[in-house]
């Protein structure tokens, strides 16, 4: 495997990964908000 191609791979998976951490804490926070009322 290219330098390039492992770079690509690396920047996707570690956009994924921010990306579905973003997505659990925006849950966690409406979860909580709505508890809290």
């Amino acid at each position: 495997m290219q330098s390039g191609e492992f770079f690509y791979a690396l920047s996707f998976a570690i956009g994924q990964a921010i990306g579905l951490l973003h997505i659990l804490n925006h849950i966690e926070l409406l979860r909580s908000s709505s508890t809290s009322r």
